[in-house]
């Protein structure tokens, strides 16, 4: 198992993670701040995707180091870049392109050393 494991598991992470943000936005957009908020479904939701990445990643860790497993995490901004575009019809501009390709080639290098 070993360090190809914690790859492909902090791969999965990333994306647990990666819908979290959009339900977040989505309560964020009619919410007010006060009590109530805290009850919302969506916020509730985004919280639920953050916490079960947190126990994907805790899996991750145990298999592999945190030099690879957490810079493999940060493909969760490639993965909500994607969601917004698809989801929130967010446009992605081309500094945005760059760098998910800079973030997935990183990635590519930290996971092909491991």
């Amino acid at each position: 198992m070993g360090t190809s494991a914690a790859v492909l598991v902090a791969i999965l992470a990333s994306l647990v993670a990666a819908p979290g943000p959009l339900f977040i936005k989505k309560a964020s957009t009619r919410l007010k701040m006060d009590i109530r908020f805290l009850f919302d479904r969506d916020l509730l939701t985004g919280i639920g995707f953050y916490g079960a990445s947190i126990l994907v990643t805790m899996t991750a860790l145990r298999l592999g180091e945190l030099s690879l497993v957490g810079p493999i995490f940060s493909l969760v901004y490639v993965w909500v870049t994607i969601i917004s575009f698809l989801f929130l019809k967010e446009k992605i501009r081309a500094p945005g392109l760059a760098g998910m390709g800079l973030v997935v080639a990183g990635v590519m290098i930290i996971a092909s050393g491991a």
